[in-house]
């Protein structure tokens, strides 16, 4: 057999079979006004209700079993179900009652002794393998001549559900469509919100039940939902999210006040500030000065130099004084005093001062300033009223001049005030810290002088390292306004954290001890260093392993 001539066949073996399925479809139209005409004539004549069974005579049949043939029975009879021939004798209701001799008069009842749609299919081999393959079994449950999406359409078509009518026991009692529609309805709706159904909806699926021993075949494998459970949040859980949200809180609150303070810092420009290097290392200096002018005075020399060194690979925090009378080369000036360096610069304003001095310090002692701040007598006692009272121990000599000369304890160097200071630890006001710092006629003059120095610096420091919080943001708000800097607001940072979270500070002085030699050049006296040894001396100190005992 050639390729066109099996197509042609297989188009013909369709065409017939649509053809069938067409038949089939008015064969069970035929069946159900079948049904429906004898439920009429039950409920005209109220008899018969025991002879009478619609599954024996319906397309429900089809659903039992496959449907081998159709027998046409003679005017007056029903088919009988051969399930219900088993358990109950074939009754003859038509040779009792009258009431069956209206279908002989139907018209509806004539097709079906002439239709020969029935006899192709005791011959066609096509029904055959549907009852020898296995996998048409499932097929009991749903015809395979009743495909679901046919046989939704054809209960569409007919104005009824296919449950309509139907009852799959013999009690008599029709099936409760209504109440099984409500449960299906609030069964979908549970799968579909994750809600649970009413209590009306759940006795009325009872009641459906009841009344149905058997659920329907689509209710058989459809799935059920599994509800997910909420877990619960752990009271742990949120006690962890509050803190992190209370110190997220924080956080912004302290980044508010910190910008509003360091925004309170005076700021010039130096050429140690416009390298890009300044402030990159893991070590770098930043050089405190404190210049001398009085109220209303300008371009005085620079009384106090402090280079305070931070060591972050060792965790250090190094101070060291450079004596002012130290002769030095000051570059474009020749010898001199260092301090002279401050006030030579003082042509360019400030700034110009600053550059000087940084100059001079870098190539003088091989060091490399990251950054300057500087302070007056006038706002260094600001400062020191915004810090408060300090705690110094002191020695008699110490306490007997201060007592005398309350007067160095103002920048105006005029002072009604009467102290009362004693040898040991006292509580330092503001004035007499100052006084503190200033004083050189005690002891062995400026080189006592320079520690007394480092010692204030220290105490203070001290104080906003082991005080609370906002004893320490009141401090920075209160000493900001007073210094002027070249440092920007994230290398300020930078330094304020290295010196707070660093070790405890050391303290030095250049020149060393034993290498330098007294002299009067000029008409000045001063200390000549031996530049190398306090070059030597003074990069072991900013390393913070100097040791005494070497």
């Amino acid at each position: 057999m050639s390729y066109q001539e099996e197509e042609e066949r297989l188009r013909m073996i369709q065409a017939e079979t649509e053809r069938k399925k067409r038949e089939l479809q008015m064969l069970q139209e035929e069946e159900l006004r079948h049904i429906r005409e004898l439920e009429r004539i039950k409920q005209q004549t109220g008899g018969y209700e025991e002879e009478y069974d619609p599954e024996m005579d319906s397309a429900f049949a089809s659903v039992q079993q496959p449907r081998q043939s159709v027998q046409i029975p003679p005017q007056g009879q029903y088919i009988q179900n051969p399930m219900a021939q088993q358990q109950r004798p074939v009754q003859q209701p038509q040779q009792q009652r009258p009431v069956q001799q209206p279908q002989q008069q139907r018209p509806v009842q004539q097709p079906q002794q002439q239709r020969p749609v029935q006899q192709p299919q005791q011959q066609r081999p096509v029904q055959q393998p549907q009852q020898q393959r296995p996998v048409q079994q499932p097929q009991q449950q749903r015809p395979a001549q009743r495909p679901p999406q046919n046989q939704q359409r054809y209960e569409k078509d007919m104005g009824r559900n296919k449950y309509d009518d139907y009852d799959d026991d013999d009690d008599g009692a029709d099936f409760d469509v209504a109440a099984y529609r409500a449960a299906e309805r609030a069964k979908k709706q549970q799968a579909a919100g994750g809600r649970k159904p009413s209590k009306a909806a759940s006795d009325t699926r009872h009641q459906s039940k009841k009344n149905n021993n058997r659920r329907p075949a689509e209710e058989d494998y459809e799935e059920r939902r599994p509800k997910k459970k909420k877990k619960k949040k752990s009271a742990f859980g949120r006690f962890i999210r509050f803190i992190l949200f209370l110190l997220l809180i924080l956080i912004v609150v302290l980044a508010f006040f910190v910008n509003i303070i360091l925004s309170k810092f005076d700021h010039i420009d130096t050429e140690v500030a416009s390298r890009s290097t300044s402030m990159t290392g893991s070590q770098y200096n930043i050089l405190f000065i404190g210049q001398d002018a009085r109220e209303g005075e300008s371009g005085q020399r620079s009384d106090t130099m402090i280079l305070c060194t931070i060591n972050k690979t060792n965790h250090t925090v190094v101070l060291t004084s450079l004596m002012r009378d130290m002769y030095v080369d000051i570059p474009g000036y020749g010898g001199n005093r260092i301090n002279a360096a401050y006030a030579f610069g003082a042509s360019g304003g400030i700034e110009g001062s600053v550059n000087l001095l940084d100059k001079t310090i870098e190539e003088d002692f091989g060091v490399t300033i990251d950054g300057n701040m500087l302070v007056d007598l006038g706002t260094f006692l600001d400062a020191l009223i915004s810090v408060g009272n300090v705690d110094m121990e002191l020695t008699a000599e110490e306490a007997e001049y201060m007592n005398e000369n309350p007067a160095i304890g103002s920048n105006t160097d005029e002072s009604d005030e009467v102290w009362e200071l004693h040898e040991g630890m006292n509580s330092l006001t503001p004035t007499q810290a100052m006084c503190y710092a200033r004083m050189r006629h005690v002891g062995n003059s400026d080189w006592e002088r320079t520690e007394r120095q480092r010692k204030l610096i220290k105490a203070v420091i001290s104080k906003v390292k082991h005080g609370h919080l906002l004893s320490g943001i009141k401090i920075a708000n209160g000493v900001a306004p007073c210094i002027t800097t070249d440092l920007s607001k994230a290398e300020i940072l930078k330094m304020g954290f290295g010196i707070v979270f660093g070790g405890d500070m050391q303290s030095y002085r250049l020149p060393v001890e034993g290498a330098y030699y007294n002299d009067n050049i000029d008409g000045m006296a001063v200390l000549v260093p031996d530049m190398e040894a306090n070059r030597n001396y003074l990069q072991q100190y900013m390393s913070g392993e100097y040791s005494e005992d070497e």
